[in-house]
């Protein structure tokens, strides 16, 4: 099979095309062409670079049987979720990968004592292990955009941050893995779609005019600026909604995790359930192509498998 890899950040060294090549694992299970689109840290991603993804992607989908993207750990989740919702139908693999290593591991207290040259060996490590699975995850019989740091495959619209210090990478919200890895890559029940004889349509654009007001207590009068495209809740009691929200005529907004409450505000709308930063980009990629009521029917649509038709 022939699989480009995509590098967008993440890797360690002065000759990044080199130190990618060298991972001769790569040519046992098959041929891989790696074309060098960003290097930036994950911190610093601007959402536009999953536009650029996913016109690479497109421009040569038809050349490849499937694409590894190779991107920092670190805000990883909002790339390949929007990416989900630029190109659709998918039907081959975009995995994304990188080191397990997020930027701040080695100036966590207790890890400050590595040197210079241990901590680049360590990065080094992390991604050549990272990217091996992903490419022998790239020639199998699945499609979608899917997380692979660490032992656990995901796809990424179903992708939650760990919050078990046991757990590397990603978990699955209310589904199962994709596969784990072990000694090689098993795959399990949920690998959604297969393999398809479909071309994706580009639908490029990401709208950042998006309020999200977190889990977090809000002042009693909020005011949302009227430039503002919509505003997501991620409130779920009553002391974290602003007791008086102020929109500016057609702005929608939009509650998540509210599911069966009927004591929210007058033109809040409760969106379905979905993992928030599934919704968030949902929500980013969707105002670039509607607003106001078209919006709100866009938003109310389930989130399917793999991203979604805007």
């Amino acid at each position: 099979m022939h699989i480009l890899v995509i590098y967008t950040g993440g890797a360690t060294g002065p000759n990044i095309e080199a130190q990618l090549k060298d991972y001769l694992e790569l040519q046992l299970v098959a041929t891989v062409d790696i074309t060098l689109l960003a290097d930036i840290a994950g911190a610093d991603v601007p959402y536009s670079l999953s536009t650029d993804i996913a016109k690479t992607i497109f421009n040569g989908y038809h050349k490849y049987d499937g694409f590894v993207v190779v991107h920092s750990v670190d805000n990883v989740l909002y790339t390949a979720n929007l990416l989900a919702f630029q190109l659709y139908p998918l039907g081959k693999p975009v995995i994304f990968t990188g080191t397990t290593l997020a930027e701040d591991f080695f100036t966590l207290p207790n890890n400050n004592n590595f040197s210079g040259d241990e901590q680049v060996m360590y990065r080094k490590m992390s991604l050549r292990t990272s990217l091996v699975t992903a490419v022998q995850l790239a020639t199998q019989n699945v499609s979608g955009v899917l997380l692979a740091y660490g032992p656990r495959i995901v796809h990424a619209v179903r992708a939650l941050e760990s919050t078990n210090t046991d757990h590397i990478g990603f978990t699955s919200w209310q589904a199962e893995d994709v596969a784990t890895v072990r000694f090689g890559i098993e795959l399990t029940t949920n690998t959604g779609q297969p393999r398809q004889s479909v071309s994706p349509e580009l639908q490029a654009g990401v709208d950042p005019r998006v309020i999200v007001l977190r889990r977090e207590p809000q002042p009693d009068t909020l005011i949302i600026p009227p430039e503002t495209k919509a505003v997501l809740m991620h409130a779920y009691q009553d002391q974290l909604l602003p007791r008086k929200l102020v929109l500016p005529p057609g702005i929608p907004c939009f509650v998540l995790g509210t599911q069966g409450r009927l004591d929210l505000p007058p033109g809040m709308m409760i969106i379905p359930p979905s993992a928030p930063t599934t919704a968030l980009c949902k929500l980013m990629v969707g105002s670039c192509h509607y607003s106001g009521q078209d919006l709100i029917d866009f938003m109310l649509m389930s989130v399917t498998g793999e991203g979604g038709k805007v």
